[in-house]
């Protein structure tokens, strides 16, 4: 049986389990040093990495082309339905059809 992992384990069947004493407050203090320690080393070494770069678009992103949508078929009926409520409508390459509605 392997014990390396830190997962409690429960005794075989007829022993007793193991009294836990309570932490002195020295040993408490000593669990929680070297908690922030590995917490503190993670950090640096999280930092020392080198971030990878970004490729192009996100680095530079571009805005899309937007153009009037007022003419399209979706607002164009929209408007027929409920006149007077379509304010503006806009098309986009990556974003489909925005309509705005009053």
């Amino acid at each position: 049986m392997d014990m390396s992992d830190d997962k409690p384990t429960t005794p075989p069947e007829g022993q007793p389990a193991a009294e836990k004493k309570p932490l002195s407050d020295e040993e408490k203090a000593a669990k929680i040093a070297e908690a922030k320690a590995r917490a503190a080393a993670k950090k640096a070494a999280e930092a020392a990495q080198p971030e990878e770069p970004k490729p192009p678009w996100e680095e530079k992103p571009v805005p899309p082309d937007h153009e009037d949508a007022a003419g399209d078929a979706d607002a164009a009926a929209l408007e027929a339905e409920f006149p007077g409520v379509v304010l503006a409508a806009d098309r986009s390459i990556h974003e489909g059809q925005v309509i705005r509605l009053d």
